[in-house]
Parts: C-alpha cells; structure tokens; sequence
C-alpha cells in the first residue's frame, strides 16, 4: 500500500487543503454573515423598540395633555355654572320683588277704584248737584275739584311707567272732570 504514487498523495492533499482553505474561508464568510445578522436583528428590533417607545411617550404626553385640559374645563365649567346659579338666583329675588310690586299695584287700584266709585256716587247723588242742576257751575267745580285733587294728588306719587297704566276712566278723570261728572248722571 505505500506503494502509491506520491505525487497523487501530493495532488489529493492540495486538493485537500483546498477544500479545506475553501471551507475555512466559507466558514469564515458565514460565521461574519451570522455576526452581521445577530448584529442587526437587536439593532432593528432596537430601532423598533425606540419608535414604540417614542411613540408611547407622545401618546402618555398627549394622555397628561388632555387630563389637564379636562380638569381645567371641569374647573371653568364649575365657575361657569356658579355664576349661572348666582344670576339665576338674582333673577329669581328680582322677578319676586316684580311679582310682589304688581301686587301691592293691583292692591293700590282696586282702593283707588274704590274710592273712584265712591266719589262718583257722592257727585252724582250730591244733593247740591240734584238741587242746582246742570246750571250751576260753582257747586259743580267743588265736587269735579275734589274728585281731581284726589286723583291728581294719588297719580303724582306713582311713576312715570305706572301712570301710563292707569285706566281709561281715570285718563278721563284727569283729563276732563267735567266729562267724567257727564258720565255719572
């Protein structure tokens, strides 16, 4: 057996070494491949990583944003809707206070019209009235001066606003005792 030629032991170890020069250099080439890639795969999921995270900040930033926003429209609306309360309350003793002055007003005409027709009747079933007739003025302006004295001297004491709700009748008082007196007879 060591009868074999050597220069094909030559050529079978060249080829040898070859394969293996080969191999190592493949080996080689793999071996960084893998490094470059076990390099880059935490790099990209490092990356991936970093763009989750940015993006969990923005949104727990944006989350702390609108818990701000929120407590300050809970804040502004609870003013906003005191205030309402507090004018609401303001319009409330007001329209109160409104109700009780058309009330103490109502109060005040029904006396006045009282009075109004209590004075009518003492004109209109004066005896000096029945007596003289319509042809005696001085008597006459005794009683019209009384009913306009007392008219004159109430409606005074009222307000502008308040005298021009003053009934039709007691326009005519004032404007015209004389035509008032004609309507009694």
């Amino acid at each position: 057996m060591h009868d074999e030629d050597p220069g094909k032991d030559k050529t079978s170890q060249n080829c040898v070494e070859r394969d293996l020069e080969h191999a190592a250099r493949s080996l080689g080439t793999a071996r960084e491949e893998i490094c470059r890639l076990a390099a880059q795969e935490p790099q990209g999921q490092g990356e991936e990583q970093r763009k989750l995270d940015s993006a969990f900040e923005k949104s727990q930033l944006e989350v702390e944003k609108l818990k701000e926003l929120l407590k300050e429209l809970k804040e502004n609306g609870s003013a906003d809707l005191q205030k309402a309360k507090e004018h609401n309350r303001r319009l409330d003793e007001e329209i109160l206070a409104l109700r009780n002055r058309v009330r103490s007003l109502d109060s005040e005409k029904k006396v006045l019209g009282e009075e109004v027709e209590r004075l009518r009747g003492e004109i209109c079933d004066s005896p000096e009235r029945k007596h003289l007739g319509n042809h005696s003025p001085g008597k006459t302006v005794g009683a019209e001066q009384k009913v306009q004295f007392f008219l004159i001297s109430h409606f005074w004491a009222r307000s502008v606003s308040e005298y021009t709700r003053a009934t039709e009748a007691e326009c005519l008082l004032l404007s015209s005792p004389a035509s008032f007196l004609r309507l009694c007879q």
